[in-house]
C-alpha cells in the first residue's frame, strides 16, 4: 500500500467497505467483499485449459484454450482463481487504474484460497516451490501510480504461504505500448527482451522451481516474456498464477 493509500486508510478504513459494491460489511467478511459479492465473483470452474489453466469456453471441446492451441509457451503451467469479468474484473481495474491498493489485501487472499485446492487429490500435498517471483511494471508507471499491484499481491500471497518473495529479481527495462488492443503476436513483439534478471541475482534463481504472480492472464505473452528471462537465468521451471484470466474464444482455432 503507498504511504498515501495508508494514510486515508486511517481516516477512512477500507476494510470496513466491500470492495466491489462499497457497501458496509462487518468483521466475519471474507476478502473485503459482501456476501452478494462474494457470490457473485465469476469463479473458475469446471474444465480449465490443459496448459494456462483459463477456464474453456462451452464450445471447446478439446484439451486447450485458443490462446494456447498450438502455442509454444515458456512456462509450464498455468492458474487462475477467476474469470476476468463483472466483479472481478472491477476489482482488478479499481486497483490498477483508480489508486485501490488495498484491494491487493483481497486478491491475494483468494488466491492463498484458490492455491488451497491445488492440493493432490490421492496425497493432499500442495505445489512446493523454491520462490515466488511477480511479473513488475516498469519503475517509471510505478513512481507514478505510488505502487505495483503484481508486487503487493504476491508480497502478500508470499507470507500467507511461506514462500520467499526476493525482491528485484526480474526487472521491466521498457514501458512497452498498451496492449489491450492488440492482438497476441502484436503482444509478443511488444514484449520482446522488456524484462531480464539482473546478473546480481542470477544466482538466486538458478536451478529453483519459481511461481510468477500476476493479476491477469490473457493470451500469456507477459508470462512467456518473464518465464523466459528466468529461463536466460538458469531457472529450472516457471509455472504462472493470476488472479483473473481472460475469456477463451467461443470460435476454436
Amino acid at each position: 500500500m503507498s504511504v498515501v493509500s495508508w494514510g486515508l486508510d486511517l481516516v477512512f478504513p477500507t476494510s470496513i467497505y466491500c470492495i466491489s459494491c462499497g457497501n458496509l460489511i462487518d468483521d466475519n467478511c471474507e476478502y473485503i467483499l459482501c456476501d452478494s459479492c462474494r457470490e457473485e465473483l465469476p469463479r473458475v470452474v469446471g474444465r480449465t485449459c490443459g496448459k494456462c489453466g483459463k477456464e474453456l469456453s462451452a464450445q471447446n471441446e478439446g484439451e486447450f484454450c485458443s490462446d494456447c492451441l498450438g502455442a509454444k509457451h515458456v512456462f509450464r503451467k498455468g492458474f487462475s482463481c477467476v474469470n476476468f469479468s463483472g466483479i472481478a474484473k472491477n476489482i482488478v481495474r479499481d486497483m490498477k487504474y483508480r489508486s485501490c491498493a488495498h484491494n491487493a489485501d483481497a486478491v491475494a487472499d483468494l488466491m492463498t484460497a484458490r492455491f488451497s485446492e491445488m492440493a493432490d487429490r490421492e496425497t493432499g500435498e500442495l505445489p512446493e516451490y523454491d520462490l515466488l517471483v511477480f511479473a513488475p511494471m516498469h519503475e517509471a508507471k510505478k513512481e507514478k501510480r505510488g505502487y505495483d499491484q503484481a508486487e503487493l499481491v504476491a508480497t502478500k500471497f508470499g507470507r500467507l504461504i511461506g514462500v520467499e518473495v526476493p525482491k528485484g529479481v526480474l526487472i521491466r527495462t521498457k514501458e512497452t505500448a498498451v496492449m489491450s488492443s492488440l492482438s497476441a503476436e502484436e503482444r509478443r513483439q511488444n514484449l520482446e527482451g522488456a524484462f531480464v534478471v539482473p546478473e546480481e541475482k542470477m544466482e538466486k534463481v538458478a536451478g529453483k522451481t519459481i511461481l510468477l504472480i500476476d493479476d491477469v492472464f490473457t493470451t500469456g505473452s507477459t508470462a512467456d516474456a518473464c518465464a523466459k528471462a528466468l529461463k536466460n537465468a538458469g531457472a529450472a521451471d516457471i509455472d504462472i498464477f493470476t488472479f483473473a484470466a481472460g475469456a477463451d474464444y467461443e470460435e476454436i482455432i
